[in-house]
């Protein structure tokens, strides 16, 4: 019991540093999840000015070279994401 309280104490130690990190990224992913749910039923325009702030506070931090990779990552992902959806709306129409 002693080898695995000093394994798991040392695997703790070696990866502490990565989790202020982490809970950065993980709390950008709940935000824009509370946004994309929408549940004030805002209009387009506003949960667009909502993900924008988000995106805003994201490349804030792209400085901060323990969250700048994932700052980047979280960036492109949504800037692929954003163009998906506008081909896909310019085709549901003719569908």
């Amino acid at each position: 019991m002693g080898r695995l309280r000093a394994v798991v104490a040392t695997g703790l130690f070696a990866t502490e540093r990565l989790w202020a990190p982490l809970q950065t990224a993980q709390s950008w992913l709940h935000r824009a999840a509370q946004i994309l749910a929408n549940a004030e039923q805002a209009d387009a325009a506003q949960v667009e000015a909502k993900y924008r702030e988000l995106l805003e506070d994201i490349l804030s931090v792209k400085g901060d070279e323990r969250v700048s990779e994932w700052a980047t990552t979280f960036y492109k992902v949504t800037r692929s994401l954003q163009s998906d959806t506008q081909l896909l709306a310019g085709i549901v129409p003719l569908l």
